[in-house]
């Protein structure tokens, strides 16, 4: 964990912030990806995810679904890839936040795109 997320973690565990301790992980796990650090971005997107699965909602989920999307295209588990970023493009239209279903419908163009499916990644919106 980052300095700036043991701090946060700190202050939301100090203060008693509902759903702080999930949003940290969650930007963790965003950063972890970004920069290269897999095993910490699996770990924790994947915990984050079940968590969702078992009941416990969270704006992020999207967030996190992309990030999974990109580590499963990234191992060649396209077809995963693919659920998950379909799942964060859902996600972020239900949110009715450009700035979600922006990233998520972004992430699944970089798929397409990948896919060397130009025309479905400019056709989606």
């Amino acid at each position: 964990m980052t300095a700036l997320y043991q701090a946060a973690s700190s202050f939301v565990e100090e203060y008693g912030l509902p759903g702080g301790l999930r949003w940290v992980s969650g930007q963790e796990a965003t950063i972890a990806f970004l920069i290269g650090d897999w095993a910490t971005a699996e770990r924790l997107s994947d915990q984050f995810v079940e968590e969702v699965d078992a009941g416990a909602p969270h704006y992020l989920e999207a967030q996190m679904r992309n990030v999974r999307a990109h580590l499963r295209y990234a191992r060649g588990d396209v077809d995963d890839a693919f659920v998950e970023a379909r799942r964060a493009v859902a996600l972020g239209r239900r949110a009715i936040d450009p700035q979600v279903v922006g990233a998520a419908l972004a992430s699944l163009a970089i798929l397409l795109l990948e896919e060397g499916r130009a025309d479905d990644a400019s056709a989606r919106r």
